[in-house]
């Protein structure tokens, strides 16, 4: 699952962004952001790419309105094609949710510790959804990340993880047009990135710690 995620300026964030052909996006420094909390996220709309602010909590449509009754910040990527929340987004309302790291809970010794997980190298292109609700005075749009089974090289922390995008994968996710078949072999569980994961200080646990993670020397 992924339930905290950091967003700050960085040249691996510069790097992704312009890959995607968004090179002047800056975002802004944000750490330990929580479910419910807007956060950018790139999605397509008539081959054109733009940056929407977007609830983390995906709003369906059809809804009543924002609500926290159902955990809907995480869709499973093998329930996408059949979820009565999930299936309309998942055929053409796709998205990317840039990140720097995200933060993950481990129980060591009866104690959950928190850890900081990034990429070596690079910035993180999570695979979500999106959608829109007009119930409102104003349009709410809002997002979920997807995830899937953790690979050999991440389980030891959790279970599952977010669907992360690279090269030709991203475009693809991207593209409205691009069908179901073409979608699910960028969902399998993976074990070739490279993580860096570093125990931070419990702290982080609150969501309305916004200070940058400090890292403990914990293995």
């Amino acid at each position: 699952m992924c339930g905290r995620y950091n967003l700050h300026s960085s040249k691996e964030v510069r790097v992704l962004m312009s890959s995607i052909g968004m090179p002047d996006f800056v975002p802004p420094e944000r750490f330990n952001i929580a479910p419910t909390e807007s956060v950018p996220v790139v999605i397509e709309r008539e081959g054109q790419r733009v940056v929407q602010d977007a609830r983390w909590w995906l709003t369906p449509s059809w809804s009543g309105g924002p609500s926290t009754k159902y955990a809907m910040f995480n869709a499973r990527s093998e329930t996408l094609a059949t979820s009565r929340a999930f299936k309309a987004p998942f055929k053409q309302q796709r998205c990317m949710i840039p990140a720097s790291s995200f933060i993950e809970w481990q129980t060591i010794d009866g104690i959950k510790q928190p850890f900081d997980v990034k990429l070596s190298g690079s910035a993180m292109a999570f695979a979500g959804l999106w959608d829109v609700w007009h119930g409102g005075d104003e349009p709410l749009y809002s997002c979920t990340i997807v995830t899937t089974d953790a690979g050999d090289n991440f389980k030891h922390i959790h279970k599952r993880a977010p669907v992360m995008l690279q090269g030709e994968a991203l475009d693809t996710w991207l593209n409205p047009e691009t069908q179901a078949a073409e979608l699910r072999p960028l969902m399998q569980s993976r074990s070739e990135h490279i993580f860096e994961i570093e125990a931070i200080d419990r702290a982080i646990g609150n969501s309305r710690n916004k200070a940058a993670p400090v890292k403990l020397n914990v293995k």
